[in-house]
């Protein structure tokens, strides 16, 4: 389905003026394009949204550095679960839904000022269409219909630059190949190494994902190589032995420790499985999410605010 680039989608929605919006895309956002073409800087994903997606019609910014904490669990249950916090200056935000018709249905959170929606530009009208629809290419954190969740974090230091001769991805042009495309640990990892990773803003990152089977690995880069270790918790420095620990996020990351250490990664139910993002929060939080891998649903919390919180269910009719 071609898609409208002058009328805002009807499946948008802003939750109780909170500066959160949900969507389902109301097309096609050209992966296997994309795929084929690959980019090599956040200034080449903009002029590929720009040029292709969007017709020439707007510029996107570059991804800027976060924080982050994202963990992997179960419920006592049996569900799997990964928890996410993603840290960074306050902005509008967007619980996105896609359909694609080659690969699987996900839900994933888009920081909307990363696609140059600030609130400054708001409140959303027609002129902002383009900003709305680049939202694929921009997603931070999600899963699939499969259970498959990925977040992606900085780390910092070891700035990714590849170049072997493979097609070229940035951050989060990855996390939507990984998220259309990928149905285990196993296979996401085996997708990532199909590209050359380049990072975003003179900062590295590094992912963690899982899968409903209870695989989970923190993928990282340094010094041109990638590096994969099987791990259930994971903050802003590097995981890498024997790779400089530079970074932050060590007293989140010890509160992790503890949560996954004193219960073995087991909570009772979702609200339960909150707790351990709750306590890693910081003023900064922009939100925090609790993704079940196993009924997919999300369970998510805004502004480092955990008194109230909203559901989501990728196979719901409406978000």
């Amino acid at each position: 389905m071609s898609l409208n680039l002058t009328t805002l989608p009807e499946s948008l929605r802003e939750i109780e003026k909170t500066h959160f919006y949900t969507m389902d895309y109301p097309g096609d956002y050209k992966l296997d394009e994309f795929m084929k073409t690959g980019v090599n800087s956040d200034h080449e994903l903009a002029r590929f949204i720009r040029d292709v997606l969007l017709e020439g019609q707007i510029s996107i910014p570059d991804l800027p550095h976060i924080g982050c904490s994202c963990y992997a669990g179960r419920l006592a249950c049996g569900d799997r679960i990964f928890g996410r916090n993603f840290d960074v200056s306050p902005a509008p935000c967007m619980m996105l839904r896609t359909r694609p018709s080659d690969g699987y249905a996900s839900l994933s959170m888009v920081n909307l000022e990363y696609c140059g929606l600030a609130y400054d530009k708001l409140p959303m009208t027609d002129a902002l269409t383009p900003y709305v629809l680049s939202t694929p290419y921009k997603a931070l954190d999600g899963l699939n219909e499969k259970g498959l969740a990925i977040g992606v974090l900085s780390a910092k230091d070891h700035i990714t630059d590849q170049h072997t001769g493979k097609i070229g991805v940035t951050t989060t042009s990855a996390i939507r190949i990984v998220l259309d495309r990928c149905a285990t640990v196993q296979e996401a990892v085996e997708m990532l190494r199909r590209f050359d990773m380049h990072q975003s803003r003179g900062s590295n990152y590094h992912f963690q994902i899982t899968d409903a089977l209870g695989g989970s690995v923190v993928v990282e880069y340094a010094n041109g190589q990638m590096y994969v270790w099987d791990a259930r918790y994971v903050t802003n420095f590097f995981l890498t032995p024997g790779i400089d620990k530079t970074g932050c996020g060590r007293n989140r990351y010890e509160i992790l420790k503890r949560f996954i250490t004193e219960t073995d990664g087991v909570f009772a139910d979702m609200n339960a499985a909150m707790e351990p993002l709750k306590q890693a929060s910081e003023d900064g939080t922009r939100w925090s999410a609790v993704y079940n891998m196993t009924d997919l649903s999300v369970l998510m919390s805004l502004e480092h605010n955990f008194t109230y919180s909203y559901t989501f269910r990728l196979n719901d009719p409406s978000l």
